[in-house]
């Protein structure tokens, strides 16, 4: 809700409002023990005085029933605020019991006081025209029984008093409305803030949450306070936990234990200064972890406070906020922000040497035409196949360097048979890379699929060599299956047992010009995602438990590809994340 829409509502709470509901019973609660009261006195009064019980004391005790019956009608929700039938019987038994009550006048008591109650009720939870009517009905009430007293004397001073009394209830009405609607209006206006402060605090602690880099929240002497989940990774053993809502009271503060991490903290605090440093913190698997930390000081000074608070706020009550980055992501940004910058600069030279390829092409087609020798046309052979490899790699890096700014359109493809097509394929690359263990398990023998079959075999291929360049020499350590999920996709999945990725490695994993090796263009695996997307595929990369021929189960890399049978539109998308779970 918006504060404009807020404060647009009635001034006067809602009904369902706990605070004013239970001011409400209270008001009819203390309207019985009003009665109760006034019974009591006056029926002690002719007991006194021994006295036969006279009319006053019948109706306050008719009034005590009416209290009663009101409170058990009207005490589950706030009337509404708004003139209507039901303050006749909230207000109304009120004016008509004292009114009777003081037209009477058996007795010495005066009840004129009691009118209060009415206009009180009627100014704190009615609209204006309900107070100033509850009034209205009061200074009536008055006037009469001052007029019949002035004419029972001969005097006017009772008449003026009434008046007086009456201008007095209408000031006092108005007056409690106005502080209602003032305090209603506020404590909208707190509940709002209270609301839009805890909204606040949730978006910041969901973004504090979700930062890549570490937030570490530490107390003097290294008390750990708070710390994100990137925190909690980048630090791993060099600080505890942090204190959760589970953790027992007595249990011990958890403590940053880095000794580089608590000198630069203690630095911050001493020197009141923020601090910036590249730290060691540690081993993480096979790799030393390298991070920036930047420290940032809380004020402890009360803001906008006097100057000798300020001089007394408790330093102890100071907190460094420190900001951890991991400085492994931090560079393999940095590289592929350059290596994009290269790929750019290559789709120029690619771009560039498309004309000199055709000529050496044309020039390599002529000369063979008058080659005799069988060693020539071998030569010539060679020269044609490794331009017309150039020709396609510079195609390729066109192909990437375009910008694509509609979306992919799925082209038409080829009707390939999967398992023909792909024994095919691996047994060429077999015969390429010979003594490379390899395991098939082809399940769909008369499935057809849509993909272009120069394209399939370039994305096979280039996932086999992916996998050799990670797989051990074990035996099946490469296995490459294919399987049905349902009745629009088939399952294509190429798995080694090679060792997991890093996560920094596996976030950038299908990105342009990035790559873990410093030999590797980086364009292997996006180009077989682009020629995926280009046929209505999907390729996604997890690990995943494999058996082996040995029937031992081993952890591994696999690269799936989910393909759309024939016959399935382009608009039917896969999704790989939802196959895991599905039965072949």
């Amino acid at each position: 809700m918006t504060p404009a829409t807020a404060l647009s509502e009635p001034a006067h709470p809602r009904p369902d409002d706990e605070r004013p509901l239970r001011l409400w019973r209270a008001l009819l609660t203390g309207r019985i023990a009003l009665a109760v009261l006034l019974c009591t006195g006056v029926w002690i009064q002719a007991l006194t005085a021994n006295t036969s019980i006279s009319w006053d004391a019948s109706l306050l005790g008719f009034y005590l029933v009416c209290a009663v019956v009101m409170r058990w009608l009207h005490g589950r929700v706030v009337p509404s605020a708004r003139a209507g039938p039901h303050w006749l019987d909230l207000v109304g038994i009120d004016l008509l019991t004292f009114s009777a009550l003081q037209w009477m006048d058996f007795s010495a008591l005066s009840y004129a006081p009691l009118f209060g109650l009415p206009v009180l009720m009627a100014a704190l939870f009615g609209s204006r025209q309900v107070a100033l009517g509850t009034a209205a009905g009061v200074s009536l009430a008055l006037l009469a029984h001052g007029w019949s007293a002035s004419l029972a004397a001969d005097s006017n001073a009772r008449l003026v008093q009434a008046g007086l009394a009456g201008l007095g209830w209408f000031l006092l009405a108005l007056l409690l409305h106005q502080i209602a609607v003032r305090l209603a209006t506020e404590s909208r206006l707190a509940r709002l803030g209270q609301s839009q402060a805890r909204l606040q605090q949730h978006v910041n602690a969901l973004v504090i949450e979700n930062l890549r880099d570490g937030v570490v929240v530490v107390e003097r002497g290294g008390t750990l306070r708070a710390a994100n989940p990137a925190a909690v990774r980048l630090l791993g053993d060099e600080a505890d936990r942090p204190p959760s809502t589970d953790t027992p009271a007595h249990a011990k503060p958890p403590q940053v234990r880095s000794g580089a991490l608590l000198d630069l903290i203690e630095t911050s605090f001493a020197q009141q200064l923020p601090q910036s440093a590249e730290l060691v913190l540690g081993q993480l698997g096979d790799a030393v972890r390298r991070v920036q930390a930047h420290t940032r000081l809380t004020d402890p000074q009360v803001a906008g406070s006097s100057a000798a608070q300020r001089d007394e706020a408790d330093p102890e009550l100071q907190l460094c906020v420190v900001f951890v980055q991991d400085l492994r992501e931090a560079q393999a940004r940095l590289r592929t922000e350059k290596l994009a910058a290269m790929g750019r600069m290559s789709a120029a030279v690619a771009h560039e040497i498309r004309n000199p390829l055709a000529a050496i092409v044309q020039a390599n087609a002529l000369l063979a035409e008058d080659l005799q020798r069988p060693e020539d046309r071998r030569l010539s052979a060679l020269i044609d196949a490794n331009a017309q490899r150039l020709a396609r790699i510079a195609e390729d890096v066109l192909n990437i360097s375009r910008v694509q700014q509609q979306l992919p359109v799925h082209t038409t493809g080829q009707r390939v048979g999967l398992d023909p097509a792909l024994a095919r394929i691996v047994a060429d690359w077999t015969s390429a890379h010979p003594g490379r263990p390899l395991w098939s398990h082809l399940q769909c023998p008369d499935l057809d699929v849509v993909f272009d079959l120069e394209h399939l075999r370039r994305v096979v291929v280039n996932l086999l060599d992916n996998a050799k360049r990670y797989a051990s020499e074990q035996a099946d350590a490469i296995q490459v299956r294919t399987e049905h999920r349902d009745n629009r996709f088939a399952v294509l999945s190429i798995w080694s047992d090679g060792a997991p990725l890093e996560r920094g490695v596996e976030q950038h994993l299908f990105e342009p010009f990035f790559s873990s090796e410093s030999r590797s263009t980086g364009l292997g695996l996006y180009i077989c995602r682009e020629l995926c997307e280009r046929h209505g595929a999907a390729l996604r990369y997890q690990r995943r438990l494999r058996m082996s021929s040995e029937s031992n189960s081993r952890d591994g890399n696999e690269f799936t590809v989910v393909l759309r049978r024939l016959g399935v539109g382009a608009a039917a998308e896969p999704n790989p994340d939802g196959f895991d779970t599905m039965q072949a």
